[in-house]
């Protein structure tokens, strides 16, 4: 046993390799270069880490004026701290500016399911001038993110309700709009938040006749039809004994559309 005893005690006095609690710095720093293209400044990345400014700056940019590189080892403890910071968007500041691609697509896919800019200014707190800002800057604050971020989750699955004329006029312009622009619709998404996601591509004839009976038979709301499917309505109702003036109505359509799709 004091052989034993004897022996470990010489292995760790003769033990040259480098302190265990300090590792590379490399992979950390390039996670904090990563965060700061995000839109994070180095200061609130310290602050969400709970580590020292002094730390975080060392670790970027060293010391100019006493010529000190940026450290090349750092406490394994700190590294945890710093890689557990995202660029999550609630790690943001309120008025911090960010991409708003996500919030873009977000909007652009409301307004693609009937949701006109007025509806959603009063549901985000903003007037309508300040949603259609918002769809044509690609910086956004990190407040109006996280305010579109949870309406879509709210609204992305439910079109707007029409009991009025001026419903249906609302819900019309945005859909004509939509259409206008080449705006998605959520469900044109897989991953809307992933910013590499490209939408399905649809082939703009195609008609779901599943949606088609799901719309007529009152379990699914007009603005979930795509244009080539509200035709093939329009024209079924017609089929069926409805007058062109009830299937305007009934699937937000102007008189002279549904003319046409019946024509066609």
């Amino acid at each position: 046993m004091q052989e034993e005893t004897a022996a470990r005690f010489l292995a760790v006095t003769l033990d040259t390799s480098p302190d265990p609690v300090l590792v590379d710095a490399n992979r950390v720093r390039q996670h904090v270069h990563g965060l700061l293209d995000a839109g994070l400044k180095w200061l609130r990345v310290a602050e969400l880490a709970d580590v020292s400014p002094t730390t975080v700056k060392n670790l970027l940019f060293g010391d100019e004026r006493r010529g000190v590189p940026p450290q090349k080892r750092i406490h394994v403890m700190t590294e945890r701290r710093l890689l557990a910071v995202t660029a999550d968007i609630g790690n943001f500041r309120d008025r911090a500016p960010v991409d708003g691609t996500i919030t873009r697509r977000k909007l652009e896919a409301l307004i693609a399911i009937g949701w006109d800019m007025r509806r959603l200014g009063d549901r985000l707190g903003f007037k309508r001038q300040a949603v259609w800002l918002m769809l044509t800057r690609p910086k956004l604050s990190a407040a109006r993110v996280r305010l579109v971020r949870d309406l879509y989750e709210e609204l992305w699955n439910t079109p707007p309700v029409v009991e009025t004329v001026d419903d249906q006029i609302c819900v019309t312009r945005s859909l004509n709009l939509a259409q206008a622009k080449g705006y998605r619709r959520p469900m044109d998404w897989l991953d809307i938040d992933d910013l590499g996601e490209q939408p399905l591509e649809i082939d703009p004839t195609y008609v779901d006749e599943v949606a088609v009976q799901r719309v007529l038979s009152g379990h699914a709301k007009p603005s979930t039809l795509t244009r080539a499917e509200k035709n093939a309505a329009a024209r079924l109702m017609v089929a069926k004994g409805a007058t062109p003036s009830s299937a305007s109505n009934r699937l937000n359509m102007s008189y002279s559309a549904v003319q046409k799709a019946v024509a066609a």
